[in-house]
């Protein structure tokens, strides 16, 4: 497994692949996985980095982190 710093659609963010899948998790908004699916495939998630605004809300897509 392999993590790393980049840059995702202008925002920072950690990608984690293991050989076979990727993940891409943004860090500068959210922590919100931005990013699933395999190497060279399509992302599985929705991902809008512009978003859906109203007002100062942004839906962006992917999936948004919780901790509990």
């Amino acid at each position: 497994m392999q993590i790393k710093e980049i840059l995702f659609d202008g925002l920072r963010a950690r990608e984690i692949t293991d050989g076979r899948w990727r993940m891409v998790v943004v860090t500068q908004c959210g922590p919100r996985i931005a990013f699933l699916g395999e190497l060279d495939g399509e992302n599985i998630l929705y991902w809008n980095k512009d978003g859906v605004a109203r007002g100062s809300w942004r839906l962006m897509g992917g999936h948004r982190v919780w901790l509990t």
